[in-house]
């Protein structure tokens, strides 16, 4: 017997997605092609909005869509993007237990959702990592999954799709994307962002004169990049920019080769560098300095970056009782290697930059990085 025409369509959607012509696709539909699936196709599935979105999640709910009914909501000032992956629940579950119960995220005031992509193949999407990854999207909902191969290579890939994704979908005013040890302190960066005029804001733990690195994980061939500092940027644990901002990258942007982006190096430095590049970006950009510690945490912080286990949950805990713990023994603050005296754009503790310092003259390089030209 001939398909009938729903039939058809069905097929002809399920062949879209196998092949990845389509790359979104309804619930419904995703659901009518299980074999697909199975094998982690690159889509993303339900209805899911960067903006807004009710983040009173049920964390003991087994529903794997996000509820974005938006008829008591607001459109969130802030869009955090908490950045993970496979191997990393501990922390998911310190994040959704401390700053994720804030009022303004329990409210959407500020929207909050984990980036997760896929597995490489068959092999991976069975082991206990992607295994156990696939039963707590399950169970709590509060992730989105976008269209690229999860990779410690990939973190480049997924911060571009990320970019690509808000300036589609997002309805927020501003991205802060944020690492899934990184305690943002609502109470540093709401007043900023209430404040912020700007429609170019840039703002993180801003990085300036940083030697570009010839070796190791984040090395950068002289043939892709000869210059011997990269452009100022914000540190990756941690930066926001503007809903407006975020757009005009992406549209300046528009055919970016994203199996080569890993030879540019670390996906922080990427944004530093097409804010930096952009036909007519550089004269825009407001940068926006945020202090941060480095690893671990201070008095001061917008940012507390590359926390140890429990010292999330102890940050939190100060807020909500406020019983003066100290959360932070032994925190490093940021200064750059191979720049010899640093002292621009940073106060006494080492972790503050002012505007004034975007456009100062930087130290003197030493050593090989010198040689580096």
């Amino acid at each position: 017997m001939p398909l009938m025409p729903s039939h058809r369509l069905l097929a002809l959607m399920c062949w879209l997605i196998q092949e990845s012509v389509v790359t979104y696709v309804a619930a419904s539909a995703a659901e009518a092609c299980p074999s697909l699936l199975q094998l982690g196709q690159h889509m993303q599935v339900g209805s899911m909005s960067a903006g807004k979105v009710n983040n009173n999640i049920d964390n003991s709910s087994n529903n794997n869509s996000i509820n974005t009914n938006i008829n008591n909501k607001t459109t969130p000032r802030l869009f955090i993007a908490v950045i993970t992956g496979p191997g990393y629940a501990a922390r998911r579950a310190e994040v959704r237990a401390s700053w994720m119960q804030h009022p303004l995220v329990r409210n959407s005031t500020v929207g909050a959702r984990f980036i997760l992509g896929y597995p490489r193949n068959l092999t991976e999407a069975a082991s206990k990592d992607w295994t156990d990854m696939e039963n707590e999207v399950k169970k709590y909902g509060d992730f989105i999954r976008l269209n690229f191969t999860e990779s410690y290579r990939n973190l480049t890939v997924k911060t571009v799709t990320l970019l690509r994704w808000f300036a589609r979908e997002g309805e927020a005013d501003f991205l802060l994307k944020l690492d899934d040890d990184t305690f943002p302190h609502f109470d540093m960066l709401m007043p900023r962002l209430e404040s912020e005029l700007s429609k170019a804001a840039y703002g993180g733990l801003l990085i300036k004169c940083a030697p570009v690195l010839r070796a190791g994980k984040w090395a950068v061939q002289e043939s892709v990049m000869p210059q011997e500092r990269y452009p100022v940027y914000a540190a990756g644990p941690a930066y926001y920019l503007s809903k407006a901002l975020v757009s005009r990258l992406v549209e300046q942007n528009p055919k970016v080769n994203l199996e080569k982006l890993y030879l540019l190096g670390g996906e922080d430095v990427l944004v530093g560098m097409w804010l930096n590049s952009s036909v007519g970006m550089n004269e825009v950009v407001d940068y926006r300095p945020s202090p941060a510690t480095k690893r671990g945490c201070s008095v001061g912080d917008v940012f507390s970056q590359n926390l140890q286990p429990g010292q999330m949950s102890c940050l939190w805990e100060n807020i909500i009782i406020n019983n003066n713990k100290s959360c932070c023994n032994n925190s490093t603050l940021f200064v750059p290697s191979g720049v010899r005296g640093w002292t621009l754009g940073q106060s006494e503790n080492a972790k503050w930059m002012y505007v004034s310092d975007i456009d100062a003259p930087c130290p003197p390089l030493f050593g090989k990085m010198q040689d580096a030209k």
